[in-house]
């Protein structure tokens, strides 16, 4: 029986961790054989919850962290040596050429990933970038917007031989309940790392100038990140303590969509984004920018509304617009959820990836 290989940087709460749990257990329910591989572990709680789980479901799995990186790649191959692995995904774009590395001279072969879009990866660097991106041929994305923003004629010949599986979610069998009659105030949340391309300020002074205009409203935002204490400091000197708070890490995301009545979405890039899809899946109206594959998830007028990435005002103005013709979010809501049914499953995710590896590897996954 053929084992299929997999490679991440972490195992962590991120999307592209969230994902790879879900594609391995549902991989593991078809009986099919997997390995993975973790870069960079550390031996926080979600990390050890999602190692625990994969290992209980049968996952083979190889925990590297302080090691160099020649020690880590010998082990790698060692690892994936004898577990028979015919081919190795990497779940992350910045490992795409250790991937490769790995599997060079023997009988693996190795599939490169794209879970954003190309523009933001070069920040990592020119040489590293390129490297990622020639290294391996093969390569699937999470999303078919990949190539947005980034115009030189290369890529196209580059990314050739990519196919696109995207992300999948489970849809709760039951719509949640929601009344948006009783109270006219925006119990509004997002969901976020606090780095710079999740563009929370955007959020902050949207926000803001919704207040300022008589917006009730409400904000929580779940997620941790290095622009914690920055962020904080500018809610502070917008003076929105009363209307926004930051939570931190939470440990029960659909617990807290449940309790929300709008999400609101400020990122500049993303691959296919999760947090939009959990948004849906619990009949959440949405206002998010267009990152990513977001148009695929929210049609402008039907479940949401899409926002600039760059002026705060247009996101104020939505605000005001809804809190107007509040009747509104109740067919945002409905329509939320019906789209999820539509669109998301799990089991997808497995189908959808052993298609890709018939494609990408006809011969190997026959």
């Amino acid at each position: 029986m053929k084992t299929f290989g997999f490679f991440v940087g972490e195992l962590g709460a991120g999307g592209q961790e969230t994902q790879l749990v879900y594609l391995l257990t549902e991989l593991r329910k078809k009986d099919v054989s997997c390995a993975l591989v973790v870069w960079d572990y550390q031996s926080k709680t979600d990390h050890k919850a999602h190692a625990d789980l994969l290992e209980s479901l049968g996952v083979d799995i190889l925990l590297l962290s302080n090691q160099s990186i020649r020690s880590k790649l010998k082990l790698s191959r060692q690892f994936l040596s004898k577990t028979t692995c015919s081919s190795l995904q990497c779940f992350a774009f910045y490992l795409n050429f250790y991937c490769w590395l790995i599997c060079l001279l023997t009988p693996m072969k190795p599939i490169g990933g794209i879970r954003n879009r190309l523009a933001q990866y070069r920040t990592s660097g020119f040489i590293r970038f390129w490297l990622c991106s020639l290294f391996p041929v093969l390569k699937i994305s999470n999303n078919r917007k990949y190539q947005v923003g980034f115009a030189n004629p290369m890529v196209k010949v580059i990314y050739s031989r990519t196919a696109v599986v995207t992300n999948q979610i489970s849809v709760p069998p039951i719509k949640p309940d929601r009344d948006f009659t009783s109270d006219q105030v925006f119990q509004s949340v997002s969901v976020a790392r606090l780095y710079p391309e999740k563009n929370i300020p955007l959020l902050l002074h949207g926000i803001a100038n919704a207040v300022n205009a008589g917006v009730q409203i409400n904000h929580v935002h779940a997620g941790t990140g290095a622009l914690h204490d920055e962020l904080v400091e500018l809610r502070d000197q917008l003076g929105i303590q009363d209307h926004f708070r930051f939570l931190g890490e939470v440990d029960n995301i659909p617990s807290l969509l449940c309790s929300r009545n709008l999400f609101i979405h400020s990122s500049r890039y993303e691959g296919f984004p999760n947090v939009i899809m959990e948004a849906m899946c619990y009949a959440l109206p949405i206002i998010t920018t267009r990152c990513g594959d977001a148009e695929e998830l929210v049609h402008n007028g039907v479940n949401g509304y899409f926002i600039s990435m760059v002026d705060p005002m247009n996101l104020t103005s939505k605000l005001v617009h809804v809190q107007s013709n509040w009747d509104i979010l109740s067919s945002f809501s409905e329509n939320s959820y019906n789209m999820a049914k539509e669109k998301f499953g799990l089991e997808k995710l497995a189908t959808h990836t052993m298609e890709a590896y018939a494609i990408l590897l006809p011969q190997n996954h026959s």
